[in-house]
């Protein structure tokens, strides 16, 4: 949501208001919103989106939205989501150029250009984190080793009941991962 559609578009507003108000463009939202007005607008298609998911699962009390990116707009997520809570989950960057290196969306295939892709996602939620209100940094690494225990801090942090259930995590996995099939080419049976 707010990778390819918000911040884009916050972008664009914000630029469009420069040129607005450098006198070199006289059109787009600036014209018709205010600063203030075009947030509450974003807000708005926040709230509405996530209306509609939770309405897709009936008994959901929370919603989850991950994406590696978001580490690049947390400033926004935090104007438009004040609750928001993040939790920044990092994983040794070495493993994680080996996972992403074969993926189609791998910023590149050399070890190198892997390592700066991390290393500036890592820093991009660091420093967003550094200015949200709620924002709890996990070493992926602690969760493997330790579960029980991070596990724990993480539904603390989030308000949420730890459940023993959250252990034993791969029982639910088939069935959380058919809804994914059409997606990534094909059930998962």
């Amino acid at each position: 949501l707010f990778s390819r559609y918000l911040s884009p578009w916050a972008k664009n507003f914000k630029s469009e208001r420069q040129d607005i108000d450098a006198g070199r463009w006289s059109q787009g939202l600036p014209v018709l919103f205010s600063d203030d007005e075009f947030e509450q607008l974003m807000r708005s298609v926040v709230d509405d989106v996530y209306s509609r998911v939770l309405a897709r699962r009936p008994g959901a009390s929370h919603l989850l939205d991950k994406h590696p990116n978001y580490s690049n707009h947390l400033p926004l997520i935090h104007r438009l989501l004040p609750q928001s809570r993040f939790v920044h989950i990092i994983r040794d960057g070495r493993d994680v150029a080996l996972s992403l290196r074969p993926l189609w969306f791998a910023p590149g295939r050399d070890m190198a250009t892997l390592a700066q892709h991390w290393r500036y996602l890592v820093e991009q939620g660091q420093a967003g984190g550094a200015r949200a209100k709620s924002y709890l940094e996990v070493r992926y690494e602690d969760l493997v080793r330790a579960p029980l225990a991070t596990l724990t801090r993480i539904c603390a942090f989030l308000w949420l009941d730890f459940q023993p259930e959250m252990l034993r995590y791969w029982e639910r996995t088939p069935q959380r991962l058919t809804g994914h099939g059409a997606r990534v080419g094909g059930g998962i049976g």
